[in-house]
């Protein structure tokens, strides 16, 4: 075996493993846009103007997709309201990429932890007789 097949070999495993956290990573992120919550966005500016709010905005409660960070949030002027879509709402690419990296993290971390107790299991098991006496 030559040494650069090592090399290359470690690089085709850390290359399938970025493909696979990013596929186990985006695919949870676009699925988490199905669970809703409530945050308060503005969806005009027709009310009156006050010292707190000096270019009369309006707010209301709408839905914002993505989990543990919303990352797509309801445009009332552009959907229908209460809904959200890919494609008339406020897509936020940054959290949808915290999103993913979160998702893709963890079977990354679940893989190494496994292989960390492989390593540590197949070694010779400790006995009485391998710790020093005093």
């Amino acid at each position: 075996m030559h040494r650069y097949d090592r090399v290359v070999s470690r690089i085709a495993w850390g290359l399938a493993a970025l493909v696979a956290s990013v596929v186990l990573g985006c695919g949870p992120a676009i699925w988490s846009v199905n669970l809703h919550r409530q945050v308060t966005i503005a969806y005009g500016n027709v009310c009156p103007a006050t010292r707190a709010n000096p270019e009369g905005r309006c707010f209301t409660q709408g839905p914002a997709g993505g989990w543990p960070f919303p990352f797509l949030v309801e445009q009332p002027a552009m959907s229908p309201r209460g809904t959200l879509t890919w494609m008339t709402d406020d897509f936020t690419l940054g959290w949808f990429l915290v999103d993913a990296a979160i998702f893709g993290a963890l079977p990354v971390a679940g893989v190494a932890i496994l292989r960390m107790r492989r390593r540590r299991s197949s070694a010779a098991p400790l006995t009485f007789a391998d710790f020093p006496r005093d």
